[in-house]
């Protein structure tokens, strides 16, 4: 029991109002009166009740009017009402309840009986007035968490905006350490490190090695393809299917990627598209990867392909969480790992670089989120001519474009 809880006590009828404020306070509550609605309402007002006892179930004005007036004067407080009136009252005990009365007795009253009714009452408003409590607090720290976000993506914005300074600060300045700091981890850990146990600081120190490693790569890739001129030399085109097949046996040694994935079928795609196929290879392995590390588990990729007039469209689904639309339209953005987390982190520069690579070609990439957990990536690549693409004297690539690519 909860010595200090106060309780009203509103009954019209003075000896029944007076003989129930002796037996409660008899059970160690403290009690104000009030022998009419007006009286109880500016108690109400006035003083922090935890209980209001309705004597004699009725009230000038009706019952909900007086309980609603209680309530709404003691700011929202949630207070419990317990109705004590006779038997012959049941029509007015039915009428209080009704009115949100939350329980009541009937006289003669059982004082052990009282108290449990009593107690049971304050203790759900106690869990209610503490989940009110959480609620809000809960609501603040969502608050300064959002405001947090914020700031992040704004410094991100701003990171994205200085892009091309800091791909070409990664391709000149990081990568011969990563490559010397992965090789002395191999020696240093020699067969451990050849097959190390999954989960063990080796294999985690191995994993996030080799995944800066091709987040370098594939930023030196990047930088490259975003000043690339084309050679003279015409292109011979590439086959898709060919493409494709690389693409995926390629994801199936990917480090970062759970062993044992199983490959999709490869669908009827004889055709030569606008391009360089160990770039082509490059785009279709980042968006298979990266549409498995969106995949529920088990991962089940599924191709389509369709050959029109005039291009190929190939059409990537899985099953997936749903892609706010905000998402969708920024999804191969340079730095879209803020927007779309998994497994292990972030999706890094795959979208970004896929993009690069399509758009190269006069290609188009599209992603689509349905419900209720339907993802699908399509790619569209313009059919190979015999001439030139719009704009364009060839297809060939510089040497550094192709050291990157090999690499």
């Amino acid at each position: 029991m909860q010595e200090s809880a106060t309780l009203l006590v509103l009954d019209p009828y003075e000896p029944s109002r007076f003989a129930l404020r002796d037996l409660l306070r008899g059970l160690g509550y403290q009690v104000l009166l009030a022998e009419g609605g007006a009286t109880a309402e500016r108690i109400c007002a006035s003083e922090d009740m935890d209980l209001l006892v309705l004597g004699r179930a009725r009230a000038e004005g009706g019952i909900a009017s007086l309980l609603a007036q209680c309530r709404a004067a003691s700011a929202g407080q949630g207070m419990p009402v317990l109705v004590v009136a006779a038997a012959e009252e049941r029509d007015a005990i039915l009428e209080a309840i009704r009115a949100g009365a939350d329980d009541f007795l009937i006289h003669p009253i059982d004082p052990l009986l009282l108290r449990v009714r009593i107690e049971s009452l304050l203790s759900g408003k106690r869990m209610r007035e503490h989940e009110r409590g959480y609620r809000l607090q809960l609501e603040s720290e969502l608050q300064e968490k959002g405001r947090q976000l914020a700031e992040v993506n704004r410094k991100l914005l701003l990171l994205d905006h200085a892009k091309s300074d800091f791909l070409r600060l990664i391709a000149h300045e990081m990568r011969t350490p990563l490559n010397g700091l992965l090789g002395s981890i191999g020696v240093l850990f020699g067969k451990e490190m050849a097959q190390p146990e999954a989960g063990s600081p080796v294999s985690v120190l191995k994993s996030s090695a080799e995944r800066l490693l091709n987040l370098v790569e594939d930023a030196t890739l990047l930088s490259r393809l975003q000043v690339a001129e084309r050679d003279t030399a015409e292109a011979a085109g590439a086959n898709l299917r060919l493409v494709m097949d690389m693409a995926l046996h390629r994801l199936a040694r990917c480090p970062r990627l759970p062993p044992g994935i199983p490959l999709p079928a490869l669908p009827p795609c004889d055709a030569r598209v606008a391009g360089d196929e160990g770039l082509l290879m490059r785009a279709f392995q980042c968006l298979f990867q990266a549409m498995v590390l969106l995949s529920h588990e088990p991962v089940r990729l599924a191709l389509e392909c369709r050959i029109e007039e005039a291009s190929v469209e190939v059409t990537i689904r899985t099953q997936g969480p749903p892609l706010a639309p905000e998402v969708v339209a920024h999804f191969f953005d340079l730095l879209p790992g803020h927007q779309v987390q998994v497994a292990g982190g972030n999706l890094g520069l795959l979208p970004a670089l896929a993009r690069r690579i399509v758009t190269l070609f006069d290609g188009e990439l599209t992603l689509e989120s349905l419900p209720p957990d339907r993802l699908a990536l399509r790619v569209r690549l313009p059919l190979y001519q015999q001439e030139p693409l719009a704009g364009a004297t060839g297809i060939f690539f510089t040497t550094s474009i192709r050291a990157a690519l090999s690499g």
